[in-house]
C-alpha cells in the first residue's frame, strides 16, 4: 500500500501516532502502508514533528517530495523512533533551521542502512539523545553538524553496531554540551574514531 499526504496541517495532523496498540502501522483502520510520500503545499503553522511517525513498523520508505518553509517548526523529537521496517528515508526537503529537539529522531530505525542529512541546519539545536541510537544496520551516515548550542549527546550513536566510518566530527563545538555518556557505546563496526582531541568538555 502507498499513501499520498499532500495538504496543510489538517490533511496529515491526524496521521499521529496516538500511543495506542491498534492504530500502530495505521494511517486508517485496516490499512496498512508500507511507502509514504509526503507534499506539503501550503504553510501549515506546525510547531512539531514529535512522534510523527513513532512505532509505524510497517512503513518501509517515507519520502518527503515537498515541503513549504515553516519557520514555527521547532520539534523533531522521536519523529520516526521505532520504524523498525524503515529501509528508505528522504527528508532532504526539510527544512531545519529552527529546530531544536532532535531526541530520539530515528531511535530503533533497525532497518536503515544509509543515511544523508548533510543538508540539516541544526545551528539552533539544543538537545540531540539518543538521535542514531539503535540504528543497528546503518552502515554509511552523511552529516554536517553546529553544534554550538547543543546540551546533550547522550548515546547520539549508541548501538550503531554497522557503523564502519564516522564523518568528521573534529570541528564540532563542544563548548556547552553537559552530556556525553554512551555516546558511541557498541559501534562494534568502527575501524576507528574520527579526531575529537579538540573537544572543550569542560562543561560535561
Amino acid at each position: 500500500k502507498i499513501i499520498n499526504i499532500s495538504g496543510d496541517a489538517s490533511a496529515y495532523h491526524i496521521y499521529f501516532d496516538e500511543g495506542k496498540e491498534e492504530k500502530k502501522n495505521k494511517f486508517s483502520k485496516g490499512d496498512k502502508v508500507s511507502k509514504v510520500k509526503i507534499i506539503i503545499d501550503s504553510d501549515t503553522g506546525i510547531e512539531s514533528y514529535a512522534g510523527l511517525f513513532q512505532y509505524c513498523y510497517c512503513i518501509e520508505k517515507i519520502n518527503f517530495v515537498k515541503i513549504n518553509k515553516n519557520k514555527r517548526f521547532f520539534d523533531m523529537s522521536g519523529m520516526f523512533k521505532g520504524c523498525k521496517s524503515l529501509i528508505d528515508l528522504n527528508i532532504s526537503k526539510l527544512e531545519t533551521d529552527n529546530v531544536n529537539s532532535m531526541n530520539f529522531m530515528l531511535d530503533g530505525c533497525s532497518s536503515l542502512q544509509e543515511l544523508d542529512i548533510s543538508n540539516f541546519k541544526t545551528d539552533n539545536v539544543i538537545n540531540m539523545n539518543y538521535m542514531f541510537s539503535e540504528c543497528t544496520k546503518l552502515k554509511k551516515i552523511k552529516l554536517n553538524f553546529k553544534t554550538d548550542n547543543v546540551q546533550s549527546m547522550n548515546s547520539l550513536f549508541f548501538k550503531c553496531s554497522s557503523l564502519e566510518s564516522l564523518p568528521d566530527l573534529s570541528n564540532w563545538n563542544t563548548k556547552n554540551v553537559k552530556t556525553m555518556e554512551h555516546m558511541f557505546h557498541d559501534c562494534s563496526s568502527l575501524k576507528s574514531l574520527p579526531d575529537i582531541s579538540n573537544w572543550n568538555t569542560k562543561n560535561v
